[in-house]
């Protein structure tokens, strides 16, 4: 009985040494491809007169007139066009805030920054994102925050931003 154990034991380990070797093979295989693609990838921009791929050159050439297209690097250039640069929704609503000089909730400064042409958006619910993104800021910055918040979904420019974001306003923004 004893060399059935043995044998049985014997089989276990070259199993086990197969197994691994297996496992470091398909670990190992992915790494091999991938490098193989960069390399033929690689050789086909170095063969490109304009620096990119078939694939590159067909997602550039679809991509949105204005956008940009898409550029090996991501990088992406500075627009010297005619349109001013975009204000995010923070922005916006910081404006609109100071501009108005009382509290609001998000819903009407969300409102009052699309209808003055100083923030356009697609989303479904712009007025929640910017309420997280307010409440966000005030989490993450504290008393460097823009927002202050002063009631229940009521907010106002913090006092350093009162005065500097509005051109005349009053100061009992407080």
């Amino acid at each position: 009985m004893a060399k059935k154990t043995t044998t049985k034991k014997a089989t276990k380990k070259t199993t086990s040494k197969k197994a691994a070797t297996r496992a470091n093979m398909r670990a190992a295989h992915p790494r091999i491809k991938a490098d193989q693609e960069n390399a033929r990838l690689a050789e086909q921009r170095a063969k490109s007169p304009d620096g990119m791929t078939a694939s590159e050159r067909a997602m550039a050439s679809s991509a949105k007139p204005g956008s940009g297209g898409a550029k090996p690097g991501g990088a992406k250039k500075a627009s010297g066009g005619k349109a001013k640069a975009k204000m995010s929704g923070l922005d916006a609503v910081a404006k609109v805030l100071g501009e108005g000089g009382e509290p609001m909730n998000t819903k009407a400064m969300v409102e009052a920054a699309i209808a003055k042409g100083y923030w356009t958006t697609g989303g479904k619910t712009p007025a929640a994102t910017i309420y997280a993104a307010i409440l966000r800021e005030i989490t993450t910055k504290g008393k460097d925050a823009r927002f202050k918040k002063v009631g229940r979904g009521q907010f106002v420019l913090s006092a350093a931003f009162g005065t500097s974001g509005a051109s005349g306003a009053s100061g009992g923004e407080g």
